[in-house]
This record gives C-alpha cells, sequence and structure tokens, in this order.
C-alpha cells in the first residue's frame, strides 16, 4: 500500500509514496561522518537500516492535507514518467485525484521535490495553483546550475501563470503556513498545519539525524547553517509536540521527536519494517 492517512482534529494528511521505500549508502551521503560512528547507529538502531551499516532506510514522500474543503499538496517527488516513480499509483489507490488538488506548496529547487511540478510541458495538477516562498524562488531563478530544473517546472508554471510566490513565514491558505528553514537550500521552507504537523523540507534527511544533528548530508547547500537550523528545529518541534512528517524516511515518515537523556530521539507512528 503505497500511502498511509493520518486524521487529526481539524484535518487529513496523507503520505503518498512518490518512490518505494528502498537504501541509500551513509558512508557516501555523509562525507563528515566517520565510519565509526555509523558502524554504532547500526548496531544502537538496527530499525533504521537493512543487513548492514551499508543500507540506510531511504525514500521519498510527499503530502497531501485536507483541510477545509481544500486539498493541499506539499512537493511533487520526482518525474511521475520516471522509471522509478510510484506516485499516480499512489495517488490512484488512495482514491485521490490529480484534479482535486487545489494547492500545490513547493518547498524547495531540488528534483526529488519539484521535478514533478508538471508533466508534458504542462502543469501536473490542473485546477492547482502552485505556491512557493520568495527566498527560494529567488534563488532558484539565480541558480544556473539548475537553469534546466527551472525552465521545466516554475518556468512553465509562470507561463501557464499558475505560480504565486508569497513571503517565506505567511500563510499559503488558512491555517497553512511556511516556515523558513535555511541551510539545506538558502529558502527552503517547511510547512506547519495548525499547532499539530510540520512538514520538513529536507531538514533532516533520516532519523539518524535526529539524535545526531550535527551529520550533514552531502546535499547540504550550506553545511553550517543546516546544522544550525536543524538543531533548532529539533529542539522546538519537540517542545511543541507537533506531529512531523518527513520526506525522505520510511514507513511513510511520520512520527515526533521526543526528548531524551543524550538529546532527542526519533519515534515513528508507524513502526519500521524488521
Amino acid at each position: 500500500m503505497p500511502f498511509y492517512t493520518h486524521n487529526f482534529d481539524h484535518f487529513s494528511l496523507t503520505v503518498l509514496q512518490a518512490i518505494p521505500d528502498g537504501f541509500a549508502n551513509p558512508f557516501s551521503m555523509f562525507p563528515g561522518v566517520s565510519k565509526s560512528e555509523i558502524d554504532s547507529e547500526f548496531i544502537k538502531s538496527p530499525a533504521l537500516f537493512g543487513a548492514s551499516a551499508e543500507e540506510m532506510r531511504f525514500t521519498i514522500n510527499v503530502f497531501l492535507i485536507k483541510i477545509d474543503g481544500k486539498s493541499i499538496l506539499v512537493d511533487t517527488g520526482i518525474p511521475v514518467d520516471s522509471p522509478d516513480s510510484i506516485l499516480l499509483q499512489s495517488f490512484k489507490e488512495s482514491g485521490l485525484t490529480l484534479e482535486e488538488v487545489d494547492l500545490v506548496i513547493l518547498t524547495h529547487r531540488d528534483g526529488d521535490h519539484i521535478g514533478g511540478a508538471c508533466r508534458e510541458a504542462k502543469p501536473l495538477y490542473p485546477n492547482a495553483t502552485y505556491l512557493m516562498g520568495s527566498t527560494e524562488y529567488l534563488s532558484f531563478k539565480s541558480d544556473f546550475t539548475r537553469s534546466e530544473l527551472f525552465l521545466n517546472s516554475v518556468g512553465i508554471l509562470e507561463t501557464a501563470d499558475r505560480l504565486k510566490v508569497i513571503g517565506d513565514d505567511e500563510e499559503g491558505s488558512p491555517g497553512v503556513r511556511l516556515w523558513l528553514i535555511p541551510g539545506h537550500r538558502k529558502g527552503a521552507t517547511s510547512v506547519l498545519v495548525g499547532d499539530q504537523l510540520a512538514i520538513m523540507a529536507d531538514t533532516w534527511h533520516t532519523p539518524l539525524q535526529v539524535g545526531n544533528p550535527s551529520w550533514c548530508i552531502k546535499f547540504d547547500e550550506d553545511p553550517t547553517l543546516a546544522a544550525e537550523t536543524r538543531s533548532a528545529a529539533m529542539a522546538q518541534l519537540a517542545s511543541e509536540q507537533r506531529v512531523v512528517a518527513v520526506p525522505h524516511t520510511t514507513s511513510f515518515g511520520i512520527g515526533r521527536i521526543e526528548k531524551c537523556e543524550t538529546g532527542q530521539v526519533w519515534e515513528p507512528l508507524i513502526p519500521f519494517e524488521s
């Protein structure tokens, strides 16, 4: 089943798998972390790995909020025609349709988050407005290493008059607010829904970083700032006791950050596969 729905007081969250759960090699993903540290985590937290320390659980999730009669999608995953993509299957099996999406929030400019925004040079979600925070929009527009990605996503949306750019901490819809989370990307914005849910924008990529917030993945644009932001965000989320949704964590990436003697730990709402 490539989806999971969690109900809150006044809204629901459906997690849609953009690719099947799989694995990544943490030794290549975290070049600044020693082999002994990763081996230690494998022994301490085997549920976060596969058969060996070289197999860290990894995936791509996107998130659909239903609130006040609106359907709001957070990020779009990789292009839906990619061989690994199962997002259209996830929509179908969940009973959701592309046509019912009213708003798409794009958290940041990576291909696994914005690559599925369009298909065949048209917006994939035919009735939706697409929304992006101003800092990330301007950073994306001036990022010449991603010029092709910009043209094939935001460029198409602008031509179709379907893109809306708002302030980094503004509401995109009543009760749904952007939250500037810089470091991984300059203007990356997570999404806060009321006082119950936070959908994170690659602030961390694996629960291993919850207990080790100084660990920086090789994709972080500004590793020092990313680590500072990660630590501050995790402390806030633990204090607020929000449910947290994370795009690259398996078992649908939803849980809570709980304080413990050594800092904090990830408590998944759905147990990891054994």
